[in-house]
């Protein structure tokens, strides 16, 4: 709240669901606090209070942050809707996938009037288990959103993104996801992406990124591969992303580096772990993000040159 909290608690309630719901509030529940129009109009007029769409009302004045926007959403589809996709995920503590809108799931036929900033999504089938609360909020559960969201993107490489970043931030499991998307009863866009980017994350890849990996891996001829390994060194277990067998019987490590890479304490720890992981014997290189979306054809000759040399100097 912006401090004007004590003529919050000239009106009983008030202030209690205020603070509860971060300061937006639906205008029947002031009308059943006894909060009046005119009541409202003034606090409008006196720059206390403002509009948030048809339905909601902010107790306080400036830009609303995303948790107030989200409140407004909810509350601005009351009482059916339900926070779902990636606004959904955000809530149950996905990041890096933020939006500017928020994503709202209501019944099929449920008439609201629209708003701008809220993305209104509908369905015929949201049983009790796709409902949840959380911080407050009516939500779809993290797997019902995940799958939602995923079926939306227009990408399926984005949808198997998405799916493998849920899974690596621990918003939700593999087989949660797997359970849920098992009882759809109609067919959903991006299913086969869907099953196989689990899959993927089942066998141990944290990102898209370590997929793709995999893949020109096997391209160019290194299939005894591990995923997620964690190696003993003499200054401890060191985690590597992946560690082929190369074609001579040693071992390489490969990393995969995204953007956060290059923060200087990242780089400073990256050199003591390929130290560590040298002094075990295991070589490793790094394959940044970056290199590998623009020019996946130039990581594959590097991995190919790898596999041959190492075949040619045993």
């Amino acid at each position: 709240m912006t401090g004007r909290t004590r003529p919050l608690g000239t009106i009983p309630g008030l202030l209690e669901l205020a603070e509860a719901q971060h300061g937006a509030v639906a205008r029947n529940q002031l009308r059943e606090l006894g909060v009046t129009r005119s009541h409202v109009r003034s606090q409008f007029a006196a720059q206390r209070w403002q509009p948030v769409g048809p339905h909601v009302v902010a107790l306080m004045t400036g830009p609303l942050d995303a948790e107030q926007r989200r409140w407004a959403g909810v509350l601005h589809t009351s009482p059916d809707g339900l926070l779902s996709d990636l606004t959904c995920l955000e809530v149950h503590g996905l990041t890096g996938w933020e939006t500017g809108g928020i994503d709202v799931l209501l019944p099929h036929g449920r008439r609201t009037a629209p708003w701008n900033g809220v993305v209104l999504r509908r369905s015929r089938d949201i049983p009790a288990e796709d409902r949840c609360v959380r911080r407050g909020l009516r939500c779809t559960t993290p797997e019902r959103a995940v799958l939602d969201a995923a079926s939306r993107i227009g990408s399926p490489r984005a949808a198997a993104g998405l799916v493998l970043a849920v899974v690596q931030q621990r918003v939700t499991t593999v087989e949660a996801i797997g359970a849920r998307l098992e009882r759809d009863t109609s067919s959903r866009r991006n299913a086969a992406t869907i099953r196989d980017a689990l899959a993927s994350a089942h066998a141990g890849a944290d990102s898209l990124a370590e997929v793709d990996v995999m893949d020109l891996l096997h391209r160019a001829g290194l299939v005894r591969i591990r995923r997620q390994v964690l190696i003993r060194t003499p200054r401890g277990r060191r985690p590597v992303d992946v560690l082929v067998e190369l074609p001579d019987g040693s071992l390489l490590a490969i990393e995969v580096d995204g953007v956060h890479h290059a923060d200087p304490a990242v780089r400073a720890a990256d050199a003591e772990k390929d130290a560590a992981l040298l002094a075990a014997g295991i070589p490793v290189i790094r394959i940044p993000v970056q290199w590998l979306r623009s020019d996946p054809e130039a990581v594959l000759a590097l991995l190919r040159q790898i596999a041959f040399g190492s075949a040619i100097a045993g």
